[in-house]
């Protein structure tokens, strides 16, 4: 994940159940600027970002649920 220019990279997965969807790919031009803190706290922010189409779909099927009429 490291391009020109950068001096540390940090490339997280984003994972949906056990497969991964995509990657949150985080730079900065500091060396060694990712601490152990910082790193968890980026996998958390992966973590959500990629639960987040999971719930906007739950979202939407809550919502058409609720247009159904009552039996």
């Amino acid at each position: 994940c490291q391009d020109a220019g950068r001096e540390a990279d940090q490339c997280l997965p984003l994972k949906q159940r056990d497969r991964v969807i995509g990657v949150l790919d985080v730079q900065s031009v500091e060396v060694s600027a990712f601490t152990p803190e910082d790193i968890g706290i980026l996998q958390i922010l992966a973590d959500q970002v990629a639960q987040a189409p999971l719930q906007t779909a739950g979202a939407a099927a809550a919502a058409a649920w609720m247009t159904l009429p009552a039996r």
